[in-house]
This record gives structure tokens, C-alpha cells and sequence, in this order.
């Protein structure tokens, strides 16, 4: 049996559906900030089990169900930021258990506030806000002598405050009772108008703001200046340092070296090339250990410093290839990563003969494992990670068809101090960006499908510019 239910800001529309009354164990129901519409099913509203019912910021109608009864457990209600009308019902003065919120604000209810409203003597928070209340509160609410906060600005409500409490209330949140024409906050004055009870004190929060803006403004304007002058120092010792060791620059596994991997791939000879890129060739290298390798070489000439390339060694994934080094000879990078025996999701799919036979099941772990590599990039890697071109091409197979993400050359790590400047982080295409691409402020959104149908698919190269 259900006993909670949350289902609040969300985009949930239509009625309140009265088979909830089913729910004889619900006790906690919310509702609120949705686009639910139609009238509160009363046989929901007074469910005996139930002890919070939060409806607020919905597009409600109709009258508040007048059904309440004692033997309810409700300690919350909450029906504030609708459209219902009607008055307030006079059974809501049964609730003897309600203590934590009554909240019927900014909705169109009118009539005069029920004198049984003064039984809910263990209520603390009371809003009747903007409607169209009318006439005196009634004196029997003194007896509400647990109230610490209540709002009755912006009714059509007159008469004096009852005793008790009410007047250290309106003393200590004056702006709780504003927008009552003839409402008048201590006893033996004459009636007060809007104008008189709220001007004064508008008056005098403007003139705060004021002052609070302008020092706020002087205070924003220096923090920028100082920032912008240790941004620019910081910028230019980085790019003097990325000068000095662009030349030869080195992180390899500890039993491998450049000298190395030249002699694995015949000086970079073709025969053992198994992909290229935009700025450079991939190969496939075994060392006398039996270890595979890909190597990615990259023209730095055309790319810029690849300073981000360190930040890779620090992400660790099941589905992100991993880097193992790198290294740098005369304005060449070289991109050390594991070797994937079942190339990319693309030619898995597409040009793989004869064709590799992938059930939905499969495609579906595939998906998954992919949809979890850009949830680690985006939400666990500190500074986050966003690839920005995510397509069947960038994503590698391992021999269990194990999806790995690579090829983050049109990827940005966010809040990087150097916002100017494209990322030319980890193992893809670094330093480029798609003519009409744009820098977004924050977290840019993965916009790209991976396809998994067996149907034609869109060509690699054709890229949506944003």
C-alpha cells in the first residue's frame, strides 16, 4: 500500500484523480507546482489517513471541498497559488490535529473568514493572502495561541485584530497585513487605508535597496577589476610556460618511451594506421610485453598547447577510454590510450562484414553505458567535463562490446579560468571547434544521438552548428 506520495514540480496536467481515495494508508500526498487542473476530489481531500496534503502553484478550480472532519490526522494543508473560489469552508475548524501550515493564499476566495477557524488551536502557520476576503476577523481566532506567523495582506478585510497574540504579529511582520483598506493593526485607531499602512514602510525598504544596491554595485565592480587583472596575469605565465615546454614534454607508463612507440610503429609508418582524424592518424603499437596500445598523433600547429591533455590521466570510467600518457617532440603530441579490438559503435553497426548482430538488449547496455560516461563527465569530474560531440563514430568497443567514450576535441571543461579558450582535452580531435559553435555559459546540453538502429545513418562528418 502506498503511504508517500511526491510527485511535486513537475509538468503533471489534468484533474486530481479521485481514485486516490483508494490509498487508505496515504498519509503523505504532494502535489504542488504541477499544472494539475479540474476541482479537489473531496474524497481525496478527506481521506482519514492523511496528515499532508500540499496542492499549491497548480491551475485548481471550483470551491474548497467543506467535508472536513474530526477524526482527520491532516497537520498540513496546503491549497495556496490556485484559482478556487467560494468561501472558506467552516469545516476546516474540525482539523483539531492540523499544526504546521494552513495556506489558502492567492487564490479568489471571498466571504468572510470563518470564526471556526478558532478552534485550530495548535496551528503556527496561518495564510489567507491574497484573495477577496471581507469583513472582521473574527475574535474567536485569539484562541489560535500557537500561531507564530499568519498573512492576511491583500484582502478587502476591516475591524480591529483580535486578542491575544494578533497584535504582536502585525508589530512584527507589519507587511502581513498591508493591502486591507479598513484593517486597522492596534487598538482605538481609525481605520487605516492601504495608503497609510503601506506607503511608509515602502518608502523606507526603497531606500534601503538603494543603498544596499549601490554598495553591492561598488563592491562587484572592484571584485571584477581584481579578477580580471589575476585572470590576465595567471593567462599570460601559462602561455609563457606552454611555450617554454612545448619542445619536449613527457608522460609515459613508466616501462615505455618515445624512442618506443617510433620503433612499435616502424617510425610512424602507415601499414600501421587504423584511423584518422582531423588532426592527425591513430595507431595500433604491440610492445615486446604483449601490451596494446593506440597511438593518436597530433599536428600541435594546428591545434595549440594541449595543456588540458594532463587533466585526462585523472578520469577514471568504465566507459571513458582511458589515456596513459602522452608526450610531446617538436610540435608533435603523441595520445597514449588503450587499444579497443572492436573499433567504434559506428562500424560496429554500419560497416562491420558480415554484419555484427546486436539484439535490443545489447543495444541497450551499449546505450546505457554510454548515457553513464557523460553522467560521470558531467556531474563527478572536477572541473566538469562536456564532450559536445557525441555520435556512434566517438564512441569505441572493447571486446565484451563495452562502450568507451573518446574523442573529446570539440569538448569544454567548465568553469576553466580560461574562458576564452577552446578545450583541447583528452583523446580526440584536440583544440577544434566547428565553424558557428558556441561557447556555452555553464553546462552546455548533450544534443547528439548515438545510433543504435540498423538503418542508414547520418554521416559522421555532418555536424549540427550551433
Amino acid at each position: 500500500m502506498i503511504g508517500t506520495l511526491r510527485l511535486s514540480l513537475n509538468r503533471l496536467t489534468g484533474p486530481i484523480p479521485p481514485e486516490l481515495k483508494n490509498c487508505k494508508r496515504l498519509f503523505y500526498l504532494d502535489l504542488g507546482g504541477n499544472h494539475l487542473n479540474g476541482s479537489i476530489p473531496a474524497e481525496v481531500a478527506t481521506l482519514d489517513s492523511l496528515q499532508y496534503l500540499l496542492l499549491g502553484g497548480n491551475k485548481l478550480t471550483g470551491t474548497i471541498p467543506d467535508s472536513f472532519t474530526a477524526t482527520q490526522g491532516l497537520l498540513e494543508l496546503d491549497l495556496g497559488g490556485n484559482s478556487l473560489e467560494g468561501t472558506i469552508p467552516v469545516s476546516l475548524g474540525n482539523l483539531q490535529y492540523i499544526s504546521r501550515n494552513l495556506d489558502l493564499s492567492n487564490n479568489r476566495l471571498r466571504g468572510q473568514i470563518p470564526s471556526s477557524l478558532g478552534n485550530l488551536r495548535s496551528l503556527e502557520v496561518l495564510d489567507l493572502s491574497a484573495n477577496s476576503l471581507s469583513g472582521p476577523i473574527p475574535s474567536q481566532l485569539s484562541n489560535m495561541i500557537s500561531l507564530s506567523a499568519v498573512n492576511v495582506s491583500f484582502n478587502e478585510l476591516s475591524g480591529q485584530l483580535p486578542a491575544g497574540n494578533w497584535a504582536k504579529l502585525a508589530d512584527e511582520s507589519p507587511d502581513a497585513f498591508c493591502g486591507n483598506a479598513q484593517l486597522c493593526t492596534h487598538p482605538g485607531n481609525a481605520p487605516c487605508s492601504r495608503d497609510q499602512s503601506c506607503k511608509t514602510r515602502r518608502r523606507n525598504t526603497q531606500v534601503i535597496v538603494a543603498l544596499l544596491l549601490s554598495t553591492f554595485t561598488v563592491m562587484v565592480a572592484a571584485l571584477c577589476a581584481i579578477h580580471f587583472i589575476v585572470k590576465r596575469s595567471k593567462r599570460l605565465s601559462a602561455k609563457n610556460g606552454s611555450v617554454r615546454n612545448l619542445d619536449s614534454t613527457e608522460e609515459l607508463p613508466e616501462d615505455l618511451t618515445y624512442e618506443d612507440i617510433l620503433r612499435a610503429t616502424d617510425n610512424l609508418s602507415e601499414k600501421y594506421v587504423i584511423g584518422k582524424g582531423r588532426h592527425g592518424s591513430v595507431y595500433k603499437t604491440q610492445f615486446a610485453v604483449g601490451k596494446q596500445w593506440a597511438v593518436k598523433t597530433v599536428d600541435l600547429s594546428r591545434c595549440g598547447f594541449p595543456i588540458e591533455m594532463k587533466i585526462l590521466n585523472t578520469v577514471r570510467h568504465r566507459n571513458i577510454v582511458r589515456m596513459a600518457g602522452y608526450c610531446i617532440r617538436r610540435n608533435v603530441g603523441m595520445i597514449l590510450y588503450e587499444y579497443m579490438p572492436e573499433g567504434t559503435l559506428f562500424e560496429l553497426l554500419h560497416e562491420r562484414t558480415p554484419q555484427v548482430a546486436l539484439d535490443w538488449t545489447a543495444r541497450h547496455i551499449i546505450a546505457l553505458g554510454a548515457a553513464e560516461g557523460l553522467s560521470y563527465l558531467h556531474h563527478d569530474c572536477v572541473p566538469m567535463i562536456v564532450h559536445r560531440d557525441v555520435k556512434s563514430s566517438n564512441i569505441l568497443m572493447d571486446a565484451e562490446l563495452v562502450p568507451k567514450i573518446t574523442d573529446f576535441g570539440m569538448g569544454k571543461i567548465v568553469g576553466d579560468e580560461d574562458a576564452d579558450a577552446t578545450v583541447s582535452v583528452v583523446v580526440g580531435t584536440l583544440g577544434y571547434i566547428a565553424p558557428g559553435a558556441r561557447l556555452l555559459d555553464e553546462a552546455d546540453r548533450e544534443e547528439r544521438c548515438v545510433q543504435l538502429r540498423g538503418g542508414a545513418p547520418r554521416a559522421p562528418d555532418q555536424e549540427d552548428a550551433r
